[in-house]
């Protein structure tokens, strides 16, 4: 509890913008959110969403982000897994690893998950896969050589942000919808700022470039994915790691339960876009009905690449024959070289979380905490 209560603006209204207001509440501070949306209108509302420190890759590189940000949010989801309302669920993650890549190459993603045996997450029961585990697995031409398994959780988004929203209330915590042209002026208002707006930083915060080629150092990383019906029989998270392919095409089953199951088919991390694209101006999140989509949707090419992935290695998703329920496509905050959390005079901002949003969210939250406190 800080022995100096502040008055205190988050901006944003997505997953980490709401942890950071209810964690400064509950530190004892006046906090106000102001944010642009809520809901399913953010991007977070699109996160497929599970704890896993994505980075995509040959082999991951996970400097990007302080390590104790990921593991605090483990924690707390294990806190809230057996609250109802949250959507969150306990399930088991397995990665594979496909014939393209190279021994080493496969131990060095292997070696680079840091969490396998740290031990403020003893039960998180990482281990390898025997081979009669993946026997004739496959994924398009390549052959699964190798892959691992760990409990995490899944975090259906459209519980969990209303849960979020529920708490910001319960707190008593002030929500005021306002589209910010910069963040200055608040100041006169507040004594702290919390800048949690996600690519809105490029705008609010235009001073974040790299200092060699002048460019913002955040730039959007789109993801589509399909939301089907649920599945019985589909009850682990299935990831794909196969060499470029895992750069630009990850391939990823996620089933979610709460109040509206569905499985999760992804998906697509692709930055060199055309934003020309009326949808896609503002990076705005979208819910598109699968049937509602014409043959020449731009979303087309990656959906029914991402179904035909899913269900060749998925095998029950095909003889099942779910329902096609809607197509999502968000815009990640990815920031080079790093999750930007810090303190700028009476400005905290915490931005730049890449696929990571919600598997650092509680994480940065508690640094942002912090570092008002102190």
């Amino acid at each position: 509890m800080s022995l100096q209560p502040k008055r205190i603006c988050v901006v944003g209204g997505g997953v980490n913008g709401l942890s950071c207001a209810i964690r400064l509440r509950e530190h004892g501070h006046q906090v106000t959110i102001i944010a642009r949306d809520e809901g399913d209108r953010t991007t977070s509302s699109i996160a497929a969403a599970f704890w896993y420190p994505f980075a995509p890759g040959k082999i991951p590189v996970h400097t990007w982000y302080k390590h104790e940000w990921a593991v605090r949010s483990y924690q707390v989801f294990q806190d809230l897994v057996d609250t109802s309302g949250t959507g969150i669920s306990e399930t088991y993650l397995y990665e594979y690893f496909t014939d393209d890549l190279p021994d080493d190459e496969v131990q060095g993603s292997i070696e680079a998950m840091w969490w396998r045996k740290h031990k403020d997450i003893p039960n998180i029961q990482f281990r390898p896969l025997a081979p009669s585990e993946f026997a004739g697995k496959r994924i398009r031409e390549f052959q699964i050589q190798a892959g691992i398994s760990f409990r995490t959780f899944v975090i259906n988004m459209s519980d969990y942000l209303t849960y979020l929203r529920r708490r910001v209330d319960e707190l008593a915590i002030s929500f005021n919808f306002l589209t910010l042209t910069e963040i200055t002026p608040l100041l006169d208002e507040f004594d702290r700022v919390v800048n949690c707006s996600g690519l809105g930083a490029k705008a609010l915060e235009p001073k974040d470039r790299d200092p060699v080629t002048g460019e913002h150092r955040l730039r959007p990383v789109e993801g589509v994915v399909v939301s089907i019906g649920p599945m019985e029989a589909v009850n682990d998270i299935i990831l794909i790691h196969c060499g470029d392919y895992f750069g630009n095409l990850p391939m990823y089953i996620v089933p979610r339960s709460g109040s509206h199951p569905d499985l999760i088919l992804g998906g697509s991390t692709t930055s060199e876009i055309d934003f020309d694209t009326p949808e896609r101006k503002a990076y705005l999140p979208q819910h598109l009905p699968w049937n509602s989509l014409d043959a020449e949707h731009w979303t087309k090419v990656d959906t029914d690449r991402i179904v035909a992935d899913c269900s060749s290695f998925e095998q029950k998703i095909t003889s099942e024959n779910p329902e096609r329920l809607m197509v999502k496509v968000g815009y990640r905050p990815s920031r080079d070289p790093e999750v930007r959390l810090e303190r700028d005079g009476n400005v905290i901002h915490n931005y730049g979380h890449a696929g990571a949003g919600v598997t650092l969210s509680w994480g940065c939250a508690e640094a942002v905490a912090d570092l008002i406190d102190q």
